[in-house]
């Protein structure tokens, strides 16, 4: 054992020491059967632990560690028989046919196992049927790089002489085959490790940027447009200053590296790295609704090498998941990095383990959005290496989908008509309060090996050690417009007004400052923003009105502005902002009344208006516990409280106040009766206040409770409880 470890420390430090040889493979011979290659590039260093597999303390040295691709590789010592920097030369078994020392001067092409000879090859040159034929030859000769295979026919197509192969096996054709692709690197792209700067190692792949947008015009698509379905909405409160675009852009840069060694001892290994930078860019200026789901290729090339055992062959394009209505001006820039590395030996499958590592570096994003559904849209790429035609290899190819990309989820897509009178009255703030954004970048890396279809076993598509990985991450989870706290207004007698409030919670971008009305008035002059593109988490905002009379009622609101939209806001009525909650009053009877009304957002929100039914839609929307009031209950309520006529976040109602210093707020909701005439519902006794009760006044008729502009206090009416809906305050009682 420490002879073993001795001799794999001083190869590490020839390793670390010598970077002339920063271009070489690097082959780890194992006592299990195979070979696994890398490249002197690849490692940054190689150190040993006392840590097994299991994660288990031993007293002397048991893996090797290697540090490459931004990963570790850990191997057992005892598997290792040596480790060696030297490529060893091809030897062709005896019987073999070299078409290079016999024909390629003759080849004029090839086709996957055929090649073509000029029709005046000699036929005494002509290989014999059943004869095992190669050929070393590189990428730039007519042959197209290696081949090897077993003639199968000779015959002649198109005025050539064609030789047709099947498949044959690495032991009938070599002794000895070790190739590796090296590429040479751009003089911009040295790479630097412990072992010094080296010019040489990785084949490089890194196209320019392309970018596509898929709402252009028909004939600037490089895909069918039917392809996507895209319909404006007009009626949106948001509206684009520019054309609707769709787009995505990508910029990539692939590293890669691939091996495949036959020796009679060892068998038939491959290992193949690829280490990929990807920068992405996705824009959506979108206001209407939108169907997409699928993969939309920019292009598909083949790269060979120039050893010619395989092809690699590549594909980037957009991948959309859309089927939502939105308005949305939002754009990212992200950042990928991915690295892979994977082995294959016949002999030893299990004990390679494949590294397929997929990560954010950097994920941006500015703009504003509303969505009613969800949107998933980004780019993939996926590079593959078809394999030379051999029997000892139980896969033609292998793939990497690298994929990337940004999304939004969200319930709510304002209209033109939730904004009216947004400017003058909390009412649609309220109802933005809740609405949240949930903002994600999601990455996904799927390792795949096909079977050959001409195998003699012709094993399924199978999945090779590198289970398909796709992860979404939650970047946050954004509300649509802040809260406001500790809020507070100050008149003085040099006819200023002074006003301070906290903006809390993070939100996309939001514009914020102040309003002021004066008795109920609100000037353009008067509408003031003092934080410019606010995105949370808090900010202190403050602002002195001046010249503005204190004999007038005056009352200041926070202003936002979001996706266009100017709206002012009103402080929480409750103690917190987890609605919907119980207020303990202190009463009797100890029933406790909820912060706000049934089916809404706020406690200044009127909520829906329902029918009396057989069943309480308190109880089945709230849970056990939850009831709408009886006419009882609400005479507690009034005999226990004090109420007063108020103006809570821009909406009139009643303040129902306790001696114990809580309170509940009721929204002056109107009510809706049933117009014969128009055939629907129309609002009755609009700006006052009317809630139901369960308790029955007569046939088809229950009691309510009610306030208009004219009574100090509430007072009780009574309702068709089919021909009215009405506005519920539930209660919660514990009996």
């Amino acid at each position: 054992m420490k002879k073993s470890i001795l001799f794999l420390i001083l190869t590490a430090i020839v390793f670390g020491t010598f970077g002339t040889y920063a271009q070489k493979p690097v082959y780890i011979y194992r006592n299990e059967g195979f070979i696994q290659t890398f490249i002197t590039e690849e490692i940054d260093s190689i150190t040993y632990s006392r840590i097994d597999a299991d994660s288990m303390l031993h007293s002397d040295y048991c893996m090797t560690e290697i540090h490459a691709c931004d990963t570790v590789f850990r191997i057992p010592i005892a598997s290792i028989d040596s480790i060696s920097f030297v490529t060893p030369t091809t030897i062709l078994q005896p019987e073999v046919f070299n078409i290079d020392e016999k024909l390629l001067t003759w080849v004029t092409g090839r086709e996957k196992l055929t090649f073509y000879l000029n029709p005046s090859t000699p036929v005494n040159l002509l290989p014999e049927k059943g004869k095992v034929v190669v050929s070393l030859a590189n990428a730039s000769t007519p042959i197209k790089g290696i081949f090897m295979g077993e003639v199968a026919d000779i015959k002649t197509e198109n005025d050539r002489i064609a030789i047709v192969c099947e498949p044959t096996s690495f032991e009938e054709a070599f002794v000895r085959l070790y190739s590796t692709a090296n590429g040479v690197k751009t003089k911009s792209e040295s790479t630097k490790s412990r072992a010094g700067e080296f010019d040489q190692g990785w084949e490089i792949w890194g196209p320019e940027k392309t970018e596509v947008n898929l709402l252009a015009p028909l004939n600037s698509l490089p895909i069918p447009i039917s392809s996507i379905a895209y319909e404006p909405n007009d009626k949106l409160a948001f509206s684009l200053e520019d054309d609707p675009e769709l787009s995505f852009a990508i910029t990539p840069q692939l590293k890669y590296h691939i091996s495949l060694t036959h020796d009679q001892f060892y068998g038939t290994s491959i290992s193949l790295s690829i280490i990929g930078d990807y920068l992405f860019q996705e824009k959506f200026k979108l206001a209407g609704n939108i169907e997409l789901s699928e993969d939309i290729p920019f292009c598909h090339p083949f790269i060979p090498f120039a050893s010619g055992l395989a092809d690699v062959f590549l594909e980037f394009g957009a991948y959309g998941k859309i089927s939502t209505g939105i308005a949305i001006d939002k754009k990212w820039d992200q950042h990928y990095k991915s690295v892979f590395h994977w082995d294959w030996s016949k002999k030893a499958p299990s004990a390679l383990k494949p590294v397929n590592n997929f990560k954010c570096i950097e994920n941006k994003q500015e703009g504003n959005s509303a969505i009613s559904g969800s949107l998933s849209a980004g780019l993939y790429l996926t590079i593959g290496v078809e394999f030379i035609a051999s029997k000892n290899l139980d896969i033609a190819e292998i793939g990497l989908r690298l994929e990337g990309g940004a999304g939004i989820e969200g319930s709510f897509i304002p209209s033109k008509s939730d904004t009216i009178g947004a400017s003058t009255s909390p009412f649609f703030y309220n109802k933005l309060r809740q609405r949240k954004l949930e903002s994600f970048f999601e990455i996904g890396a799927q390792a795949k090996a096909k079977a050959f279809k001409w195998s003699i076993s012709t094993p399924p598509e199978m999945e090779i050690g590198g289970i398909p990985l796709k992860h979404r991450f939650i970047t946050n989870k954004i509300s649509t417009v802040p809260v406001f706290t500790d809020f507070s207004m100050t008149e003085y007698d040099d006819n200023s007004i002074s006003v301070v409030t906290n903006a809390k919670g993070y939100v996309g971008s939001n514009d914020l400052g102040f309003a002021l009305s004066q008795d109920d008035i609100f000037s353009v002059n008067d509408y003031v923003y003092t934080r410019q593109d606010y995105r949370g988490p808090q900010a202190l905002l403050s602002h002195t009105f001046r010249n503005k009379s204190i004999e007038c009622e005056n009352r200041v609101y926070p202003l936002i502005k979001w996706m266009g939209i100017q709206m002012i806001a009103g402080l929480d009525a409750c103690v917190d902002e987890f609605h919907p909650h119980t207020v303990d009053l202190g009463l009797p009877s100890g029933t406790k009344w909820s912060c706000m009304n049934l089916g809404a957002s706020f406690p200044t929100d009127f909520g829906e208006y329902y029918k009396m039914g057989n069943k309480d839609i308190a109880t089945e929307q709230m849970g056990p516990g939850y009831s709408t009031p009886t006419k009882q209950q609400f005479e507690e309520l009034l005999e226990y409280t004090t109420q007063k006529r108020v103006l809570k976040n821009g909406v009139k109602g009643f303040l129902f106040e306790a001696k114990n210093g809580n309170s509940i707020f009721l929204p002056a909701a109107a009510q809706l009766c049933w117009d014969s005439e128009e055939g629907g519902w129309t609002v009755n006794n609009e700006g006052s206040g009317g809630y139901w009760t369960t308790t029955q006044s007569e046939e088809d008729y229950n009691f309510f409770l009610e306030f208009d502009n004219e009574e100090d206090i509430p007072f009780f009416g009574n309702r068709d409880i089919e021909a009215n809906k009405l506005t519920i305050r539930p209660v919660y009682s514990e009996k």
